[in-house]
């Protein structure tokens, strides 16, 4: 992996998105974010001095997400495409589309997997198992 530098950012498999604020080389490490959060060479999936760059397709942009990445045929800029869209001026469906600079909040389709709570349905095998696991744990 090339050379990291301060100002960039990272994207690793875990935490997610954030900007080097310090190298430290006392071993090699990479102090990012607010928080002081410190990540290793290892850690980092992908570095760049642009945030969009970082984005994957199944992230979250602004509360969107991202399903494709394309190149914008006008400047020849980075695109991110969402599935959402909003009523135009004209009263006509628009697609909802991200620049750059349109980037304000990410969350990474790793950070959602975490985070997500998944609802299940509790069925009477499942009753059965949980009440045999339980007095199991009290033996």
């Amino acid at each position: 992996m090339e050379e990291i530098k301060e100002g960039e950012y990272i994207r690793t498999e875990y935490d997610g998105i954030g900007k080097i604020l310090e190298v430290r080389y006392d071993p090699l490490r990479y102090v990012y974010d607010i928080c002081s959060n410190i990540a290793f060479p290892d850690d980092i999936t992908k570095h760049s001095p642009n945030i969009i760059d970082l984005i994957e397709e199944g992230d979250w942009v602004n509360e969107h997400r991202i399903v494709e990445i394309g190149i914008d045929p006008f400047n020849q800029k980075k695109i991110l495409y969402t599935d959402d869209s909003r009523e135009g001026t004209c009263g006509e469906r628009c697609l909802i589309l991200f620049h750059d600079e349109d980037i304000k909040s990410i969350v990474t389709k790793e950070q959602f997997e975490t985070m997500k709570y998944e609802v299940i349905t509790w069925n009477y095998q499942m009753h059965k198992n949980y009440w045999a696991l339980k007095k199991w744990c009290l033996e």
